[in-house]
């Protein structure tokens, strides 16, 4: 029995899987901890551990030192901290094993978010282990747009095991109360930490949101079963008021998807279109998992098995949001995978000259043999099991790379430079870096600005990017703030306007600043 198991656990999946885990936690760690806020999440973490309490008001930028902004001089800003759980688990995960620790926990959230829940979808839907494989890995390489050190790795495990649910329920159906019961209990614990982690949740509620006019339309559904379905999104949206904030939090989140000013600020909130590798290896990728399985699903749709409405009706969906918004990517790929697994699947069925049959013979062996192996959940979790494990225990031995933080990016030179002059102020510097100053200079040093949009504001973005060109502009903000040190990098493009404007002259010449150059 033990040998069977052995023998079930080594396959070209088992293989694909290390590979991949190897792959997201050392090949492309070098700019995973590059995000801006990866300082403060991990600062927030701190304070939630050390003070017990979710913070209510901003702890770490500078208040105004004259009324500015709607504040009161000292006043702080009120802050809806929408992913403060998430936060916490980030932090306590870098206190007890460093960076090391943190990295293997995200990439196996990763890893088992698309080999153990997206893949198990794959094999459900698809005829052949390797077609679902070989989906399975392009959702993967597709989502990576958004494997950064950031809560959205929650989402995206959360929004699988929703799908998985919702199309379970979908296909089989919910007709009995007790099956009606575990979804619902189930989908609450999820929606409860969800709308704690990270305002993506949202896109769950969508999700159950879209299955209800599907079940709707299917002449094979019962009108219970779309009733439960309506019961469960009713249930799924009463879970999320369960935070610290309430409905604070969803007035928080639409109020940031209702500002194009500010979802302009940030790469992943623009069009996919405007990605300029989406016409090389992204876009093609894009195209073979999301594109085309729409298209071949509509055209062979008699060959499709129940509920590929819902996945055609979700990659659909969440595909416009993509084209609208780059950071629905994720959601996307994990929508269109069962799809694209069983309408590829039904292609390699499909008679092939003779010529190719030799080949067709081979790959259905070698198909049979795969569909033998271990879920890919177990596989996925045990490997992720001994990354965590190994990284804690002895992450010299196992971590080589220099992980956290580029000092290419992010040069320590600057804190060093800050604190050997004063020993304490306000830091004005680009939003980029404003995570940074807090995790290396909070408390003695605050920010003026970071890349919080909801608690920022739309008209302090707008002040900052004007005191690049403007040293009026400038000179009110350090009035305003009571600025101490200011930080022009000199590789940024707002850095450059300043330069160009003559801000960055006029400053060098000026006597009330000392210079320090930093290569």
């Amino acid at each position: 029995m033990r040998n069977g198991y052995m023998r079930s656990f080594f396959s070209i999946a088992a293989l694909v899987i290390i590979l991949a885990y190897r792959y997201s936690l050392f090949i492309q760690g070098g700019e995973f901890a590059d995000d801006p806020g990866v300082g403060w999440h991990f600062k927030t973490g701190q304070q939630i551990l050390e003070t017990l309490k979710v913070p209510y008001l901003d702890p770490f930028l500078a208040p105004t030192i004259v009324p500015a902004l709607g504040l009161e001089p000292g006043q702080q800003r009120l802050w809806v901290c929408d992913q403060w759980l998430a936060d916490l688990i980030l932090f306590v995960s870098k206190r007890v094993g460093g960076y090391p620790l943190v990295y293997a926990l995200c990439a196996a959230i990763y890893l088992i978010s698309f080999f153990g829940v997206v893949g198990d979808m794959t094999r459900e839907s698809s005829r052949s282990a390797l077609c679902a494989l070989a989906v399975t890995v392009l959702a993967f390489k597709l989502s990576e747009i958004h494997f950064i050190l950031r809560p959205v790795l929650f989402s995206i495990l959360f929004f699988t095991l929703t799908y998985r649910r919702i199309r379970a329920v979908a296909t089989v159906g919910a007709g009995e109360l007790r099956q009606f019961g575990y979804t619902a209990v189930y989908l609450c614990v999820i929606f409860i930490l969800w709308a704690n982690m990270h305002p993506a949740f949202v896109e769950g509620l969508l999700l159950l949101a879209l299955a209800v006019p599907v079940l709707a339309f299917d002449k094979r559904s019962s009108r219970r079963r779309v009733i439960e379905m309506c019961a469960l999104l009713a249930v799924c949206a009463v879970a999320t008021l369960c935070n610290p904030r309430g409905i604070e939090l969803h007035r928080s989140i639409f109020a940031l998807a209702g500002d194009r000013y500010l979802l302009g600020l940030n790469q992943e909130w623009k069009p996919l279109l405007e990605r300029g590798d989406f016409v090389g290896f992204f876009g093609v990728l894009f195209t073979i998992l999301c594109v085309l399985p729409v298209l071949l699903a509509v055209w062979m749709r008699s060959r499709m098995a129940p509920g590929w409405v819902l996945d055609l009706v979700a990659t659909i969906v969440f595909g416009v949001q993509a084209f609208l918004m780059v950071r629905c990517v994720p959601f996307v790929a994990i929508a269109a995978a069962p799809l694209a697994a069983r309408v590829y699947s039904e292609l390699l069925g499909f008679q092939l000259p003779g010529v190719f049959n030799l080949s067709q013979r081979c790959f259905a062996a070698v198909d049979k043999r795969e569909g033998k192996t271990l879920s890919w959940g177990s596989i996925a979790l045990v490997c992720a099991v001994i990354g965590i494990v190994a990284t804690w225990v002895a992450p010299g031995m196992v971590v080589q790379e220099a992980l956290g933080p580029s000092t290419k990016k992010y040069d320590l030179a600057i804190v060093s430079a800050i604190r050997n002059d004063a020993p304490r102020g306000v830091v004005y510097a680009s939003p980029n870096l404003g995570g940074f100053l807090t995790a290396s200079l909070y408390p003695d040093f605050r920010a003026v600005i970071d890349d919080r949009n909801t608690l920022i504001g739309a008209e302090l973005y707008r002040r900052f990017f004007r005191s690049m060109e403007s040293l009026q502009e400038l000179q009110s903000i350090i009035t305003t703030f009571g600025v101490t040190h200011l930080i022009l990098e000199k590789d940024r493009a707002v850095m450059r306007e300043a330069r160009e404007s003559g801000v960055c002259t006029i400053l060098l010449e000026s006597e009330q600043w000392s210079v320090c150059r930093i290569n």
